[in-house]
Formats: structure tokens, sequence, C-alpha cells
């Protein structure tokens, strides 16, 4: 009972301290300590309670937590959700907001700035508020904080080009918001609330599905696909992050894409329910299980044939999404945990990978795009073992979590007989492992201590705390899967999005 309350009271905080601190980091922008200060305690504060709501729904009661701002009435006031879902939400996004803080402070990378910094924290708020809403209005405004955000760190480069991708990347995300925005229009227009619990409950108790309900679902969904950079969506994607600098890499890797697809989980299962989509919306399904199928291929296809190691890492990106859509709305417990796993999964990697990757620009002395053939050339000194380590869970091969999501999907399409599913995921792993060892050839084969060449090579500056923190997360990627109280949360949640 003790943190039931301290969770009834803190619901807020998840929003308005990283806004806040943010915020404070502008006006402190000149005092590099106390920015690194206020950006440290940001996802410990996450981290900590995330971790408590986990606990508490795990070993007490999994009944929801809710927190209305001002005590207004839900139907009419602001209400945030704590929910078992939502609680690994959370987790998920400060765990990675505070990898890459730890890795940021050991080392200021030279692209790093206070505005930088505090623009990433609101982001975090915004993020937070998006996973905690329980109003599709709120939500739409938390999606747009994230997205102003967004736009802004898009130009971080400062040249004429990513203003270009910058302007692009504005009008289509947009164009996103604006389906969003028409899609809550529609909800309000044939339930007068915007409270999503309450329209949920009215769904439920409907008999049929006006068209009003059927479209909101489209143009909401629709929107939040092209936010998450699946086919044909995804064009964007590939130029922005071709575009921007590697700590803002590091933030999108997870950010732009993997937080939208848990909001559309949220969505399809727990607001709209899995009866309306199957009933009047079965040919979306399809049309997302199609969409889904060609961005597991053509991304992995693509992330063989490019030649720089951000294209590589992006387009594994745009298949990764992939397999989360059509996992995430197959309605089976094994293939959605799977999918709960490879989110995790694929994100950790990613986020460490680019920190990586803005070392080796920092070591090259140059803003342009790496070429994987170029890795070979880079003294991964200390941190070798760790990134293979790292890609291998990448690539989804045994040993890491990564292998344990992709078994886990393949089994529970094998049991709905979804072969298309299935054989997009084998042809898929067997390319993944093609584009990965692209680069685990480069580490594995790059300079060795008291190896002499004539051929310039470049090391990798790494502290003593860095390589502890890339060891000690590569070997929790490879035991995690082990963990009985982690895979019982895993279930557990599926079990609450399924309503098992």
């Amino acid at each position: 009972m003790f943190f039931l309350k301290i969770l009834e009271n803190v619901i807020p905080y998840f929003i308005c301290i990283p806004i806040l601190f943010g915020v404070l980091i502008f006006m402190f922008e000149k005092n590099q300590k106390i920015c690194m200060t206020l950006n440290a305690l940001t996802p410990i504060f996450g981290i900590v309670f995330s971790f408590i709501a986990m606990n508490h729904f795990r070993k007490y009661d999994i009944t929801d937590i809710f927190y209305n701002i001002g005590n207004y009435n839900n139907i009419i006031g602001i209400r945030l959700k704590l929910d078992v879902f939502s609680a690994l939400g959370l987790f998920f996004v400060n765990l990675l907001h505070t990898i890459n803080t730890i890795l940021q402070n050991f080392r200021i990378a030279r692209d790093v700035d206070s505005i930088k910094i505090g623009l990433i924290n609101i982001m975090i708020g915004g993020l937070s508020g998006m996973i905690l809403s329980d109003d599709f209005f709120n939500l739409y405004v938390f999606i747009e904080i994230v997205s102003i955000v967004s736009y802004i760190l898009s130009i971080s480069k400062w040249n004429k080009r990513s203003y270009h991708v910058a302007l692009e990347y504005l009008i289509i995300g947009s164009v996103a918001s604006c389906l969003i925005l028409f899609g809550i229009g529609f909800v309000y227009a044939n339930f007068g609330t915007l409270n999503m619990s309450k329209t949920a409950d009215l769904i439920m108790d409907a008999s049929s599905y006006g068209d009003l309900v059927v479209y909101s679902v489209i143009f909401i969904i629709i929107g939040l696909l092209i936010k998450t950079g699946l086919y044909p969506f995804h064009t964007w994607y590939i130029r922005l992050f071709k575009n921007i600098t590697p700590s803002v890499m590091c933030l999108f890797s997870y950010a732009s894409s993997q937080v939208v697809i848990l909001v559309i989980v949220k969505l399809i299962y727990s607001i709209f329910s899995v009866q309306l989509i199957t009933s009047s919306l079965q040919y979306l399904i399809s049309i997302m299980s199609a969409l889904a199928i060609i961005s597991i291929l053509y991304g992995s296809y693509k992330a063989i044939v490019v030649k720089s190691m951000v294209e590589v890492l992006v387009w594994s990106s745009i298949s990764q999404v992939g397999y989360l859509i059509i996992g995430l709305i197959s309605d089976n417990e094994v293939v959605v945990s799977g999918c709960l796993m490879q989110i995790f999964a694929n994100a950790i990697s990613k986020v460490l990978i680019f920190r990586i990757y803005q070392k080796m620009i920092s070591a090259v002395n140059s803003s342009n795009l790496i070429d994987v053939n170029f890795i070979g050339r880079f003294d991964f000194s200390g941190i070798r073992m760790p990134l293979v380590i790292i890609l291998i869970n990448l690539a989804g091969l045994p040993m890491a979590i990564g292998f344990m999501a992709k078994i886990y999907m393949i089994v529970g399409f094998v049991s709905e007989g979804r072969i298309g599913s299935f054989m997009a995921i084998i042809v898929s792993s067997i390319l993944s492992v093609i584009y990965t060892f692209r680069i685990i050839e480069g580490v594995i084969i790059g300079n060795k201590p008291g190896v002499k060449s004539e051929i310039q090579f470049y090391k990798i500056p790494t502290s003593s705390g860095e390589r502890f923190t890339y060891t000690l997360i590569s070997i929790i990627l490879i035991f995690i899967p082990f963990v009985k109280p982690v895979n019982n949360y895993f279930k557990m949640t599926t079990n609450y999005i399924l309503k098992v």
C-alpha cells in the first residue's frame, strides 16, 4: 500500500520532471556542470519509479492506477493512466535514456551542447506523456511535443542539406499529425468524449460500429504508421538519419519509431478492441501485414547493398519495424511476447552502436558517413568483444535476447499457420546475418595491439567506465532471457494487453 500511494501521486512527474529539467538546462546552458547534473537526474527518477511500478504490478496488484490532473472529471479533464503495459514502456524509455546519458557523460561529444541536452529531456517528457495519456487529445499534444523537438534536432548539422531534410521531415510529420487529429475528431463526433477508457467501454458495449469509428481507427493508425517509418513511409527516415549528428541518432533510434509502436499496440488492444479491428477492419490488418512483410524483406535486402554504416543500421531499423508491426497485430500471446522482447533488444543495440559510431566520427575528425568497408581501420581495443555481442543481438543470433525474441515469434506464427509471416522472418534472419557480419568482420579484423601496418588506423578512445558499461550491457543481453522475473513480466504484460 505504501508504494501504491507513492505511485498514485508520482505519475505526472514522469512527464513534468524531464520537461522542467529541460527548461532549466536552457536557463543554465553556460554552466556545464549544472546541465550534466540535471540531465543525469532525469533518467534516474524515471527508471527508479518505473521499476517500482513494475515491481508493484508484478507482486501485488495489476489494477490500473489513474491520476486526474486538477481533480477534474475524467470525461472533460486530463487523466493519466499507469498500468502494467505503460510501466514497461516508461522503464523502456528511461532505461535507454539512462544508457545514453551514462555514455554521454563519460566524454562530452563535440556535437552535443546544452541546448540539445535540454531538447532531449523535453522529448523524454513527451514520450512519457504518450505512454501515460488516457485522453486522445492529450496523446496528440504529446505527439506534437515530441515532433517539434524532433524537427529542431533534425537540423543538428546546421547546413543546407540538413535544412532541406528537416523541412521534408516537417511536412511529412505534419501530414501524419493531421491524419491523427482527423481520427481523434471522428472519435469525439461518435462518442462525445476523448477519454480513452470511456471510449473503450463504449466500443465494447456497442452492438455495431458506425462509419465514424472505422474512419477514426484508419486515420489514427495510418498517421502513426507514417511516423514509424514503415514501408512505403520510409524515405524520409533514411534521409533524416544520413543528415543528423550521431548524438541525435542515438535518441531517434528508439524515440522516432519504437514508442510510436507501443502507442499503436495500446490503441489496438486497449482502446479500439480487437473485436472492432477484426470485424470491421480486417482489410486494414491485411494491408498492415503486407506492408510489414515488405518492410522486413526490403529493409534487410537494402541493408546488405548500401555502403555506409549508418544506412545499414537505418535499413535494419525499417526491417525491425516490420517485425514489430506484423507481430503485434497477431493477437497471439507467444508472438506478442517475442515482439516486446524485440523492442528492447533492437533499441538497446542501436543506442550502443550509434554511440560507438559517434566515437568513430570523432576519431577520423570528419562529418562524412563512414563506409562499412572502412570499419576495419578502427582499433576497437577494450570494446571489441562487447560490440560483437551487441551486433549478434541485433542480428538475432544465438546467445542474446534478440535470438529468443525471434524464436518466440517463429513458434507463434507456426502455431497460427501464418506461413507468409514465418517465411518472411526466416528469410530476413538470413539476410540480417549477412549485413551484420559486414560490420562484425570490420570490428574483428581491425587493428590489433602489437600488429604493425603501414595503413593508418584510428583509435577509438574509451574510458574504463565506458568499457565497463559496454561489457556489462553485453553480458546482460546474453543472460536476461534466462532471468525468471523478467520473463514473467513480459508474459504478464502480454496477458494484460491481450486480456487473457
